[in-house]
């Protein structure tokens, strides 16, 4: 069972004179993989994510009448339709491989300015570029390891 998010009252960010404040677009990614004791890398079931748009966030903290600002919830999974609450955006896809085009395609609307997952190296982001690697998806794995790996250096 989801729990919705608690809708929380927009702060204004206030900038320190020496630190400027990040603008852009945070995507933080969790990995489900199936349990198997057969295979090194186990297929990937189901990428969660929560979108968060500090220029939306930030517009809504200085002319925003009293509006809140909410995360945007999702998850990817291969299997059949589900609703998991009309807050939550799903896709459901029918194999591995189009998960990780459906995947490709978030990375590319979204834009991240910031990728977060837990254990970004072994997990998240690490365990969708070795699993890519495994099933040969050179594209997916070129794609996300550049849109990360081009955010960590400009950042």
């Amino acid at each position: 069972q989801v729990t919705p998010p608690t809708p929380a009252k927009v702060k204004a960010l206030r900038p320190s004179a020496d630190v400027p404040v990040l603008y852009g677009t945070l995507l933080v990614l969790e990995v489900l993989r199936l349990p198997m004791e057969t295979t090194l890398t186990p297929p990937i079931a189901a990428v969660a994510y929560c979108l968060r748009d500090e220029r939306v966030r930030s517009l809504l903290a200085d002319v925003g009448k009293g509006e809140t600002y909410e995360d945007g919830l999702g998850v990817i999974y291969t299997g059949e339709d589900s609703d998991l609450g009309e807050d939550i955006q799903v896709k459901a896809v029918s194999s591995e491989l189009e998960l990780f085009g459906a995947v490709a395609e978030l990375f590319h609307a979204v834009d991240p300015a910031v990728v977060l997952g837990y254990d970004i190296v072994k997990g998240s982001v690490g365990l969708l570029l070795a699993r890519a690697q495994t099933l040969g998806l050179r594209c997916q794995k070129t794609c996300l390891r550049s849109r990360c790996s081009n955010r960590l250096a400009s950042g």
